[in-house]
């Protein structure tokens, strides 16, 4: 298993100078709050870290590639990206490896790392959820383990919108388009470790198990953005007409929702 240093104060000093990125930010990360650092992915390719006091920026590192969709590491200096129908995730401080999944046949529309940095969350166009662990992609596998590396989680009518990982556990959240809410488990967090998940259609297909929750809330508007509080306890859900609910975690139930046009409590937030 590759040990992947967690992020930190990054000497600036070596590094080109930058004034920003060429097109779309991607993503953005505190990794270092003393000196206050932030990092940043661009549609160009580029990780800037930024040095807040100074107000200045250095190149870090170039993923040699455009992206489309990007996410930094949680704890752990990995970034995810994609380009094209190719997934990728890099070591980007302390160490040089690359990861690349291949295998998708749609296109991936959100992404989030996920299980302490050791697996990445890809919502798709197809309407599943994608969970990659990409750290075991090194080892020595046999077929069937290396099928399960990538699972697939079946629930979504329509395109996921966002993926967001729970991370006081293996659980995670998904949404999409038509205003479905998910929480899901892990299959690997049951007591067989997902051993007994069914292969029935000749790739990797999981059924007959319990793992997953829906929101009891109405389909009639879009979630564009998921946030968790700091101890996870609660779900922040952004809609597209500018709605913003909070959800208790535990039991999944709404606390309350506001908007420009109207508010209503449920409870208190």
């Amino acid at each position: 298993m590759v040990n992947v240093p967690t992020w930190s104060e990054q000497a600036t000093t070596s590094l080109s100078a930058s004034e920003g990125h060429i097109g779309e930010v991607l993503a953005i990360k505190e990794i270092s709050t003393s000196p206050r650092q932030l990092a940043s992915i661009g549609a160009d390719g580029n990780i800037i870290v930024w040095n807040l006091p100074e107000g200045v920026g250095h190149i870090a590192s170039s993923l040699r590639s455009p992206a489309q969709l990007a996410a930094f590491g949680t704890s752990k200096a990995l970034v995810a990206w994609t380009s094209g129908l190719t997934v990728n995730v890099a070591c980007v401080v302390g160490c040089t490896q690359r990861w690349t999944l291949t295998r998708l046949k749609s296109r991936s529309t959100s992404l989030a790392f996920h299980d302490n940095d050791s697996a990445v969350l890809i919502g798709g166009a197809d309407g599943r959820v994608y969970r990659w662990q990409f750290l075991k992609e090194s080892e020595s596998l046999t077929i069937k383990e290396r099928e399960k590396i990538l699972e697939r989680y079946v629930a979504h009518q329509t395109m996921v919108s966002v993926v967001l990982s729970l991370h006081t556990g293996r659980a995670f959240f998904s949404a999409d388009w038509d205003g479905a809410l998910y929480g899901w488990l892990a299959y690997t967090s049951d007591d067989q470790q997902g051993d007994f998940d069914k292969n029935l259609f000749g790739g990797r297909f999981f059924g007959d198990i319990g793992n997953y929750f829906r929101a009891g809330r109405l389909t009639d508007r879009g979630i564009t953005g998921l946030s968790l509080s700091s101890d996870g306890s609660h779900l922040v859900v952004g809609t597209d007409d500018g709605a913003v609910e909070v959800w208790r975690v535990r039991g999944f139930e709404m606390q309350a929702k506001r908007s420009a046009q109207r508010s209503s409590d449920r409870g208190s937030a």
